[in-house]
Formats: C-alpha cells, structure tokens, sequence
C-alpha cells in the first residue's frame, strides 16, 4: 500500500516538504483533523487526497463518502478531485 502510494504521488512531483509531510503521515497514523490542521496549501491539500484515494477501496460506499468529506475539507475543487481520481 505504502509503494503504492509513493509511486503515484511521484506522479504529481511534490516538493520536499510535501513528501515529508506525508511520509510523517504514513509513519506515524494521526487523526484526520491533525493531519488537515497541517494542510497549509491546495498543492498539498491535493497530496493528501491522493494518497487517501491510492489507500481506500472506492467501491465500498463509505470510503466514497469519506473521500467526499475530505475534499470538502480540503477545500478542492470538484475538477481537482476529478483530475486525481
């Protein structure tokens, strides 16, 4: 899953700090308001979601509604969240 997710984030080439963001995020689990509470741009607001995407099942209803809320805590635009998908 980590591989995964490290493969397409390099997909969108994140900066420095981006990348130790989230490898802080992928080492040590907090919870989700910690981790939005950190989000200080759209460029890693975007980082974030899709990681998320690359470690839930879309299938499943509740990972889609969590995905949901997230973007809207994020506040990424419904084109933005098209584009990552």
């Amino acid at each position: 899953e980590r591989a995964r997710i490290a493969g397409t984030l390099n997909l969108v080439d994140p900066s420095e700090d981006e990348s130790a963001f989230l490898a802080r995020a992928l080492e040590r689990p907090m919870p989700l308001n910690e981790i939005l509470s950190e989000v200080r741009d759209v460029q890693t607001g975007a980082l974030v979601y899709a990681a998320s995407l690359m470690a839930v099942d879309r299938r499943q209803p509740v990972n889609r509604y969590y995905l949901r809320y997230l973007a809207a805590r994020l506040q990424l635009s419904d084109e933005l969240t098209a584009s990552l998908e």
